[in-house]
C-alpha cells in the first residue's frame, strides 16, 4: 500500500512538473510574441516618418525651395529601402514563430505593406524629378498562396538572385494579393489589371511569370549602365 501511494505521487509530481512547463512555455512564448511586437510596432513607426521625411524633402525640394539635392535625397532612400529589407526579413521569421499574436501581426503586416507602396510611389517619383540619380529598376511584385500560384516560390527565387546582384538598384515590393487588410492592394491589382499570379510589374509594365533569363532582359531593358552587369546582353 505504502508503494502505491509513492507511486501515486510520483506520477501526481510529474504531472505538476509537466502542467509547470507547459503554462511556463505559454508564458514565455506569448512575452515573446509581445516583445516582437512591441519592436515591429516602434520599426513600424520609424519607417512612416522616414517615408514623411523622404517626402518631405522630395515635396521642398520639387518646388525649387531646395536645389540641387537629387544625390543627397538618392543616398536617404537607398537607406531607408535597405531599412525596409530588412524589417521584411524580420517579420518573415516573426510571422514562422508567433503562435499567439496573429492579429498584432495582421496590423503589422498592413504598416509593412502600406511602407512598400509609399516607397515605391516615391521611387516613381524620383525617376522623373532626378533621373540622373535613379538608375534603378522598380518591380511590384503580386504573389498568392501555394495553391493559387504553384510558380510563386520559384519567381520569388529568381528575384531574390538579382536583388543579391544588383542590391538598391533592384527596388523589388513584394504584395500579398489575397491580403484584404489593406485596401491599396486591390487598387492597385486593378490598376495594372492583374488577374494571373505571379504578376510582375517592371518599371510600370506588367507581365506573368517570368524566367531567369526573360527577368534578367527586363530588367536590363531600364538600365543606363548594362555593362555593369554580367546578366545583360549586348
Amino acid at each position: 500500500m505504502g508503494r502505491a501511494k509513492i507511486v501515486r505521487r510520483r506520477y501526481f509530481a510529474a504531472l505538476l512538473i509537466t502542467i509547470s512547463i507547459f503554462i511556463l512555455g505559454l508564458f514565455f512564448g506569448f512575452l515573446m510574441d509581445n516583445l516582437r511586437t512591441d519592436y515591429f510596432t516602434q520599426f513600424a513607426q520609424k519607417q512612416e516618418l522616414d517615408y514623411r521625411s523622404l517626402q518631405l524633402q522630395y515635396e521642398l525640394m520639387n518646388s525649387n525651395v531646395l536645389s540641387n539635392q537629387c544625390q543627397g535625397l538618392r543616398t536617404l532612400f537607398d537607406k531607408y529601402i535597405k531599412d525596409l529589407e530588412d524589417n521584411r526579413e524580420r517579420l518573415e521569421v516573426y510571422n514562422q514563430k508567433a503562435k499567439i499574436n496573429k492579429e498584432e501581426f495582421a496590423l503589422l503586416k498592413r504598416r509593412y505593406t502600406l511602407s512598400q507602396i509609399n516607397f515605391w510611389y516615391i521611387s516613381q517619383n524620383l525617376r522623373q524629378t532626378c533621373p540622373n540619380s535613379s538608375d534603378y529598376v522598380t518591380i511590384l511584385y503580386f504573389y498568392g498562396t501555394d495553391e493559387q500560384c504553384p510558380s510563386c516560390d520559384e519567381q520569388a527565387s529568381y528575384l531574390d538572385y538579382f536583388k543579391k546582384k544588383m542590391g538598391t538598384q533592384l527596388l523589388i515590393f513584394a504584395l500579398d494579393s489575397n491580403f484584404e487588410e489593406e485596401p491599396t492592394i486591390s487598387v492597385l491589382k486593378d490598376s495594372f489589371d492583374v488577374d494571373t499570379l505571379p504578376t510582375l510589374v517592371v518599371n510600370g509594365k506588367k507581365f506573368g511569370f517570368l524566367d531567369k533569363e526573360q527577368l534578367a532582359d527586363k530588367i536590363c531593358e531600364h538600365l543606363r549602365d548594362k555593362e555593369k552587369y554580367g546578366f545583360c546582353k549586348d
